[in-house]
């Protein structure tokens, strides 16, 4: 799940972790893709930030972790 929008609310992870019920762990483990979350905290967390749940699934889009680019296979 991607939170990048969790900066452009102005809140922390601990906050959006509280909001959503999780422990902060967890939420970090969700984010990094360590763990699989419900759709039942895809749409708690798209309403908390306001934006639309797909929103948090696109993976084209910017993360909070974002992974270093590959390296080039030349």
């Amino acid at each position: 799940m991607r939170l990048h929008q969790v900066f452009a609310k102005g809140l922390t992870q601990e906050q959006l972790a509280h909001d959503l019920d999780l422990d902060v762990s967890y939420l970090g483990q969700i984010e990094r893709g360590e763990r699989n979350t419900t759709l039942v905290v895809v749409e708690k967390a798209a309403t908390v930030l306001g934006v639309s749940p797909a929103s948090l699934l696109d993976s084209a889009g910017p993360s909070l972790c974002p992974r270093p680019p590959a390296a080039p296979t030349w």
